[in-house]
């Protein structure tokens, strides 16, 4: 909704097409409609990160940083290859980037963490880290699940259908079935290890 709500009507604004309008004049006709629509991306991406934090590390992980990771990808339009496995993967590890200020408890510390990843590739013999450490049995059961609904609802939506409509076809005791599950799961299992409900920080 802050798409159609948010960019769309910033981005039809006068003074957005007052501001074509001079750069497509200045700079040619492809810098002036690439730049009214950096713009509304720049302010909807802002309001998602208020939206989102209430600290500097969540507003720039979920702001900022898909703001500049989106428009780096128009510009150098270049480096898109039309293969889907690809570009999975690369919507993956650019996500990985804010998921790294979203993990770590400041600015700083998140910076701290992109240095530490291009400078030390190896961790020390004697540190035996290991996800399963964090992650107790019902944790690695609830991920086993939810990546489960993320895979069928991604072949559903391959076939042309959502996960929704098929639910909407259900009987309406089904649906408030899921629709409370869905609930508890979160209010139960919206913490990992020791780390709050992402939420309640806001």
């Amino acid at each position: 909704w802050f798409k159609d709500y948010v960019m769309y009507p910033v981005q039809m604004s006068s003074f957005m097409i007052k501001t074509g309008k001079i750069c497509r004049q200045k700079f040619g006709k492809k810098v002036g409609k690439k730049v009214p629509f950096y713009l509304s991306m720049l302010v909807l991406w802002t309001l998602i990160g208020l939206w989102h934090g209430g600290t500097a590390h969540y507003f720039i992980a979920s702001g900022i940083v898909p703001f500049i990771l989106i428009t780096l990808s128009d510009l150098l339009g270049f480096i898109n290859i039309n293969i889907n496995l690809f570009n999975r993967i690369k919507t993956l590890l650019l996500m990985c980037v804010s998921f790294i200020f979203i993990c770590t408890s400041s600015v700083s510390k998140g910076l701290e963490a992109f240095k530490i990843i291009f400078t030390k590739f190896a961790a020390p013999v004697s540190s035996k880290v290991s996800l399963i450490n964090y992650l107790s049995l019902s944790d690695i059961i609830l991920m086993s699940l939810g990546l489960i609904i993320l895979l069928f609802a991604d072949y559903l939506q391959y076939n042309k259908k959502s996960l929704t409509q098929l639910i909407d076809k259900q009987h309406a005791l089904v649906q408030y079935a899921f629709i409370y599950c869905e609930i508890l799961l979160i209010m139960f299992y919206g913490m990992l290890g020791n780390s709050d409900f992402i939420y309640f920080q806001f």
